[in-house]
């Protein structure tokens, strides 16, 4: 699933520590697609100002270069430690 980082990708996934995800915000510094780790996560009061640290599996320009790493919002992430089926009728962004 593409987004802009406007919308959450899947509104019923939680986040937790060592959960592994992929970033799904293209035109953003993280490469689209590429799949990391949460090693921390910045909680807030409003869910979609929640932070998230991704150590991301390979190296991107705009990451820092000891972890490649950067964090992002719950909008630019989809959990892949959930394994759950999402219907594609339920990506498709109107």
């Amino acid at each position: 699933m593409i987004t802009s980082g406007a919308l959450i990708p899947d509104s019923s996934a939680t986040y937790e520590l060592f959960d592994r995800v992929v970033n799904t915000r293209q035109g953003f510094t993280v490469p689209f697609g590429l799949r990391g780790t949460v090693v921390g996560i910045y909680l807030a009061e409003v869910e979609v100002n929640i932070m998230y640290d991704v150590l991301f599996d390979e190296d991107f320009a705009g990451g820092i270069a000891i972890r490649y790493n950067t964090i992002l919002f719950v909008q630019n992430i989809l959990n892949l430690t959930l394994k759950k089926i999402i219907p594609w009728h339920h990506l498709i962004i109107r």
